[in-house]
Parts: structure tokens; C-alpha cells; sequence
């Protein structure tokens, strides 16, 4: 009796099939109508906690206004990014208005800076020692054992105890994300050679920022209720900043690696780096696909919400390779995120 065999297939050639199946399938095409509707649903639960906290008189509810003016700005900032991936529309300028309008203007972050320093910088070196600054905290905490190289004295014993301050730094992440959009933003702008018709309508984005969330609300309310309530809902932001981000890289499950390592494989690059993590259909609504942060480094211009089926696609043919393809709870991921600051992550030339 014959038997017929079928050819094996390298993972390169599985990875052109799974491109070729998901056209197919359509996961390409935009969905408009769906990406506006989640858009309006941020932009109203944010608009919702301004308007309570400043209706309100008790306490607890002006408590929960602020809880929910975060939810709806951190859920725009995560819609904001797919946009910058130029995800949500068929039309660059498109996605690039909702880019200017979500990031600059609405939550006070420069829009090139992002730019340069995710898509430009980070997407093709995700968790590269000494390129990717989402894994560089120095001076301040070390992530890597690298970054405790060379170091002695003072400096030692501030790290080796940085795990007590770390927690309360959580809520300055925001704030130093405006901070470094703006030293970036400056620089260019100073350098005529380098500047652009886009850094001036970033600065214009920011200008109004502030105009809106402060100078407007000053002529009408006291300037010290407007200072704090911004503050309020910034480092409540920078939290929740810290919670979407972190578990996708952070983890030691995501290997930090030299600059020379894996520069052949981009897939291996970006699977060996990068983890999921579940969080539920809410949260799948909340995070935009930032919980599928291996489907997005390797179709960054997909719409978020096909990542979780191109996700079951994936993985088989990673188990098949031997290649990663990791997810975490949230909550486990979160903490693994926290675990690094105790014990810093080695830094590989190769894939372990």
C-alpha cells in the first residue's frame, strides 16, 4: 500500500504561507466603522471623568472619576497606538491625524518623538541592549545584569535595594514619556536641517494639550484645582501606562539580547523578546492588542482586533520549529515585570 509523504517545511516557508492565509482570510483589510466606534467609547468614558470630577462634590466620586478618566485615556492611548502603525484606516493621513489628535493633543506626547522611538527604534529591536530605550532605566534602576557592570559602591546599594522605590516611581511613567517627547521634540526643532512641517504641527498638538486640559479650565476654575486635578489623572495614568506596557517585554520570558545577537532572524528576534498576556475579553477591548505583542511585532500594520486569531495560526507552527511563543496571566506577567527589578535580566549573544 502506498503512502504519500508530505514535505516538510522550514519555518521561513510556514511564515510566507501564514502571510499568504492571513490576506485570505482578510485580516489585511481595515474595519473603519468599528476602529470610530472604539474610539468614541475612550474619547466618552475620559470626557465622562472630567465632567464627574468637577460635578461631583464627594470625595469617592470624584475618586472614581479620576479612575475613570484614566481608563478612558490609557484605552485612547493604546487605540492611538495601532494608528501609528498605521492599523486603524486604509489612508496614511488618516491614521496620522488620529496619531496627532491621540497623542499630542489629547494625552500631552509628542507624536515624532513616539514615532522615532517606537516604531523607528524599538520595533526592530525589541529588548537590544544599548539600542531599545524601553529596556534602559539608567541611571535611576537597572533592568539587566549589564547594567550592573562596572558599577560599585553607592550606586550598588541603591540597586540592589532599587525593588522598595521602584513601585511608587510607577506613577511618574507618564510624565517622563511627555518629558522625553518634549527634550526630543526641542532638538529637532532648534536643528533647522532636521526639522519639518510635522514637528511644528506636533508642537501646535502639544500647545493645544495644554491650552485645553489647563490654561482654559484656569479662567474659569482655580489654577491650583486645574494643577492638581491634571496631576491627579497624570500619575494615576502612569500606573496604568506601566500596566500595558511592561508585561510585553519585561518579563524575563522576554530575553534581552547584545546588539550583534540574532541580527539574521528577524523572526526569532522578535519571538525571542516579546510575550503575550491574556486578559480577557474586557481587556482585550482595553488594550487594543497590546496583549498580543508577538502578533504586533511580527504584522505591526494588522488591525488589532485579528491578532488573537492569527495568534492560533501562530503558534502551531512555533511548537512545530521549536521556535517562542509565550503567554502569561496578566497578573503573572505583571509581577514578572516587577521581579526583574529584583533580580535584573541576563543579556544573551544567543538564543537559550
Amino acid at each position: 500500500m502506498r503512502t504519500e509523504t508530505w514535505p516538510v517545511l522550514t519555518f521561513q516557508e510556514e511564515m510566507s504561507w501564514l502571510k499568504k492565509e492571513i490576506k485570505r482570510r482578510g485580516y489585511y483589510r481595515k474595519q473603519p466603522a468599528r476602529m470610530v466606534a472604539e474610539r468614541l467609547s475612550f474619547l466618552l468614558i475620559q470626557l465622562i471623568g472630567i465632567g464627574g470630577y468637577w460635578l461631583a462634590e464627594p470625595l469617592i466620586m470624584k475618586v472614581l472619576a479620576i479612575l475613570l478618566l484614566a481608563v478612558g485615556v490609557l484605552g485612547g492611548a493604546a487605540h492611538t497606538h495601532t494608528a501609528s502603525h498605521q492599523g486603524l484606516f486604509r489612508t496614511r493621513w488618516l491614521n496620522n491625524l488620529v496619531v496627532f489628535l491621540g497623542y499630542p493633543f489629547q494625552v500631552g506626547l509628542s507624536a515624532t518623538h513616539w514615532w522615532h522611538k517606537h516604531v523607528v527604534v524599538h520595533h526592530p529591536n525589541p529588548n537590544i541592549q544599548g539600542i531599545d530605550e524601553d529596556i534602559d532605566f539608567m541611571p535611576y534602576f537597572a533592568l539587566t545584569e549589564a547594567d550592573l557592570k562596572n558599577v560599585s559602591g553607592i550606586r550598588r546599594l541603591w540597586y540592589e535595594w532599587q525593588w522598595l522605590i521602584f513601585p511608587l516611581s510607577l506613577s511618574l511613567t507618564f510624565s517622563n514619556m511627555q518629558l522625553a517627547g518634549w527634550k526630543h521634540l526641542v532638538s529637532v526643532l532648534v536643528n533647522r536641517p532636521h526639522r519639518k512641517l510635522i514637528h511644528w504641527l506636533d508642537l501646535a498638538s502639544l500647545i493645544g494639550h495644554y491650552a485645553c486640559f489647563i490654561v482654559i479650565p484656569a479662567l474659569f476654575l482655580p489654577i491650583t484645582d486645574v494643577v492638581f486635578f491634571y496631576a491627579c489623572w497624570l500619575l494615576l495614568t502612569g500606573f496604568g501606562a506601566y500596566a500595558l506596557l511592561a508585561p510585553g517585554h519585561f518579563p524575563s520570558e522576554a530575553q534581552v539580547f547584545t546588539e550583534q545577537a540574532l541580527t539574521g532572524n528577524f523572526y526569532l528576534r522578535q519571538l525571542a523578546t516579546t510575550v503575550n498576556f491574556r486578559a480577557g475579553w474586557l481587556g482585550n477591548w482595553f488594550c487594543c492588542g497590546l496583549n498580543y505583542q508577538i502578533e504586533h511585532h511580527l504584522f505591526p500594520g494588522v488591525s488589532h482586533q485579528f491578532y488573537p486569531a492569527i495568534s492560533e495560526l501562530l503558534q502551531p507552527i512555533c511548537q512545530r520549529h521549536g521556535y517562542p511563543h509565550q503567554t502569561l496571566g496578566w497578573g503573572e506577567a505583571l509581577w514578572k515585570s516587577y521581579r526583574i527589578i529584583i533580580c535584573p535580566k541576563p543579556v544573551f549573544e544567543a538564543i537559550t
